[in-house]
């Protein structure tokens, strides 16, 4: 059962979160796991979550509480992940890497190699 956060803990977390600088495009590591509502985080951590674990990302936004959203799959039809701005490492632009488990969707849906040349049929 998680445990209530006061509003002191959510204005501290806040407040810390805005004066750590990352805003969207920013790209960061995702460091370590955080345990739910961790020094006034307003959220919990969930299993998806640690396949970004070591993984650069780049921030798609910043919510009011401050927040960090990083779309962990790659996709934009899917949802960001709200990390906590105390797991995360802001690094210099690079490519955002794969998580693990999209690498292995993609070896496993796929007959073909990163590169490879494909011709398309019937799509009349």
């Amino acid at each position: 059962m998680s445990r209530k956060i006061s509003a002191t803990e959510k204005r501290v977390y806040t407040d810390a979160a805005r004066a750590c600088g990352i805003k969207a495009g920013d790209y960061v590591r995702v460091l370590h796991k955080a345990e739910d509502h961790e020094a006034g985080w307003p959220n919990v951590w969930v299993d998806d979550m640690d396949d970004a674990i070591n993984g650069v990302y780049s921030v798609t936004g910043v919510n009011p509480v401050g927040e960090v959203l990083i779309n962990i799959s790659g996709n934009p039809a899917h949802a960001a992940y709200s990390f906590p701005y105390f797991v995360l490492e802001k690094v210099q632009e690079q490519t955002p890497q794969r998580t693990k488990k999209r690498e292995a969707a993609r070896k496993k849906n796929s007959q073909f190699e990163e590169g490879d040349e494909v011709i398309v049929t019937g799509l009349d």
